[in-house]
């Protein structure tokens, strides 16, 4: 058995970098690495989620520990 090959290639034009994936059953998956700017941008949006959450849940638990 063997396991999928990974080969990264930079195309000339631009900094973007392309990952061949090469399956056991010869298939060829083609994507592009994010970039840093979007990692960080969707860092910012995970944040921005956890953050609303833990609100919610405060405001929740305060207005539960006011009816008690």
């Amino acid at each position: 058995m063997t396991s999928p090959t990974a080969t990264s290639t930079r195309t000339a034009r631009s900094l973007e970098q392309l990952v061949d994936v090469e399956t056991p059953e010869q298939v060829v998956l083609s994507y592009t690495i994010a970039g840093v700017g979007s990692r960080a941008a969707a860092a910012l949006i995970d944040y921005a989620i956890c953050l609303s959450i833990m609100i919610v849940l405060f405001i929740s638990g305060a207005l539960n520990r006011e009816m008690l």
